[in-house]
């Protein structure tokens, strides 16, 4: 399958070099910034103009690694020229415009994949299954901490994350939307009683630089959940508690920690529980299994589009909690 990349940035980069772990051929990079695109890949054609990736007849597929203002339009001309879709969370910044590229994918008969490489970490993906499986028995609830060390945001090439016109919010929607996701995945129900906060606390920006969040389903299951900017040295932590035992996952690899999935099971003969802990030390790869699944999807004809309403869930949350504070003020 042949492929363009939108964005050269590091989440581009890593699209590409998944891509190619995948077979697939990447004919085309695109960046507003020429030498990024330049930079990205050995052999597929640099351009600073979309419109030469998209009109090419021979790409069939178009992965979208641009900040949050452009997903949403790169997305929508990519389905016009009936290319799949690979867009990277939270696939645009408003329900608006994800329920229009359910409108454009489901008329085009076209696949689009959200990108949520979190479900793809082992442990979290070994979590999700298990506790899908009842090896913790109910789920009860959920925490979940997300922090960015936050330095680099005083670098230009990350501070359009501060820029409402660019990032379209703060912390809620950039890490936030990985968190609600991934909880949506354990209690597999819609969250109906949403509250939550949005602080700037540090970055003297127009968007939140933290955000807390109380997300309650029709089964009671609540979910606890925390981004932040300000955290000064990045962390990552999710635990998942059922009636049986309960998961703790710390780490994503990299400055984030060694990831790990820690299982506890009470013992009803037994005061102390059983502990038993996993660590991931190999390279991170969940971006090409998401991309497999993305494939796979494709040449099965299924066109669902799952994440995409999932994406489109977890924009309505978001942009309650955002109205709820706006409306505080």
């Amino acid at each position: 399958m042949n492929v363009a990349i939108v964005g050269c940035g590091l989440i581009g980069k890593k699209r590409a070099k998944f891509a190619e772990w995948c077979g697939m051929d990447v004919l085309w990079v695109v960046d507003t910034n020429y030498a990024s695109a330049c930079d990205i890949h050995d052999y597929a054609t640099p351009t600073d103009n979309l419109n030469n990736a998209l009109d090419d007849p021979e790409v069939e597929i178009v992965i979208i690694a641009t900040p949050h203002d452009s997903l949403y339009p790169i997305a929508k001309l990519a389905l016009e020229k009936n290319k799949h879709v690979l867009i990277e969370k939270p696939a645009g910044i408003s329900t608006s415009q994800i329920a229009s590229l359910i409108e454009i994918a489901n008329k085009n008969n076209l696949v689009v994949r959200v990108g949520y490489n979190h479900r793809y970490h082992p442990a979290i993906s070994n979590a999700i299954n298990r506790a899908l499986a009842g090896h913790i028995g109910d789920i009860l609830y959920v925490h979940g901490f997300y922090g960015h060390g936050g330095a680099n945001l005083a670098d230009e090439k990350f501070d359009w994350r501060l820029n409402p016109k660019i990032s379209g919010g703060g912390d809620l929607l950039d890490k936030g939307s990985h968190l609600i996701d991934l909880a949506q995945q354990f209690v597999q129900g819609n969250f109906v009683d949403i509250s939550g906060i949005v602080h700037n606390y540090y970055w003297n920006s127009l968007v939140e630089d933290n955000s807390f969040m109380t997300l309650e389903n029709e089964k009671g299951q609540v979910a606890h959940l925390q981004t932040s900017c300000t955290e000064w040295n990045n962390k990552f932590y999710l635990s998942v508690t059922g009636t049986l035992g309960k998961f703790e996952i710390n780490g994503l690899g990299g400055s984030y920690g060694t990831e790990s999935l820690t299982t506890i099971r009470r013992r009803d003969d037994n005061p102390k529980p059983k502990i038993e802990i996993e660590q991931f030390l190999d390279e991170d790869v969940s971006w090409g299994d998401e991309m497999a699944d993305f494939i796979g999807d494709i040449c099965a004809g299924d066109t669902s589009n799952d994440t995409l309403h999932d994406a489109l869930r977890t924009m309505r949350i978001i942009q309650k909690i955002y109205l709820i504070n706006k409306e505080e003020k």
